[in-house]
């Protein structure tokens, strides 16, 4: 299982996306999911489930998650640092939801008038407006989501340490020793939580965080794509076309020209 930690570029993401596709990973924002046509199968913490047109599922922070990739529907995801909602970031770091999935039908037509705000949204458009319909978007979906209080914080794993930091420095030079000295533990301890927990190379978990980051970049700046491959943390050009190629089975030409 590859669990990734990600790195957000932004506070809040709106995304319409179809046949969503990605490995198990984590982060500390809050992931919402609104299907609005075919369906998507997610695997959140070892549970998996299909969802359809008219159900929203929500990821809590820290939750590991993944989408199937054979999956094919259409859908709008939205990722919020939950500090930008203080009302509600206390039950979003107390709470656990008692089931991920929600069914939306009777709030849809509230839903297709968030998402069609959201996914217009420019920066020059109102912040008081946004934070209201932020704030609408989810009270309604936690008044039809039972929850249950989290188990007693425990100190981070090793593994969500190492996760951590890594997130936070990929786009630096990094390797096994500057990782394990930061989170003090040995070489070998690192290296093998990578091969036998997360199931992934060190070298090849770091590539896929950096092409991740890319596609935002490349997507959203009209940085020269050699630029994007510093930025991003990769030595070369050429290393950054091998490693993005390798993921996406396409050059960063050919993706932002789509």
């Amino acid at each position: 299982m590859n669990i990734l930690f990600e790195h957000r570029l932004n506070e809040l993401q709106v995304h319409k996306t179809k046949e969503l596709s990605f490995p198990p990973h984590l982060h500390s924002e809050i992931e919402v999911l609104v299907v609005t046509k075919g369906s998507i199968t997610i695997i959140n913490e070892g549970e998996m489930r299909q969802i359809h047109k008219g159900q929203t599922a929500i990821i809590f922070p820290n939750s590991i998650h993944e989408y199937v990739k054979q999956s094919s529907g259409e859908m709008v995801m939205y990722i919020v640092n939950t500090q930008i909602v203080p009302e509600f970031h206390a039950i979003f770091s107390n709470k656990l939801p008692v089931d991920f999935v929600i069914d939306t039908q009777k709030i849809e037509t509230q839903l297709t008038e968030i998402n069609q705000y959201f996914l217009g949204f420019r920066q020059t458009k109102a912040e008081m407006l946004s934070r209201a319909y932020l704030h609408l978007f989810f009270a309604l979906l936690l008044n039809n989501l039972p929850l249950h209080s989290r188990p007693k914080t425990q100190a981070p794993s090793t593994v969500v340490q190492v996760i951590r930091y890594v997130s936070e420095h990929f786009t630096e030079p990094l390797d096994l020793q500057s990782v394990a000295s930061e989170v003090g533990c040995s070489v070998y301890t690192v290296s093998r939580i990578f091969s036998h927990k997360i199931k992934i190379g060190f070298r090849n978990y770091l590539n896929q965080m950096r092409v991740d980051y890319s596609r935002r970049l490349l997507r959203e700046t009209d940085l020269k794509i050699v630029d994007i491959a510093l930025e991003c943390g990769f030595e070369t050009l050429r290393s950054f076309n091998r490693a993005f190629t390798r993921t996406y089975n396409q050059t960063p030409s050919e993706y932002r020209q789509r």
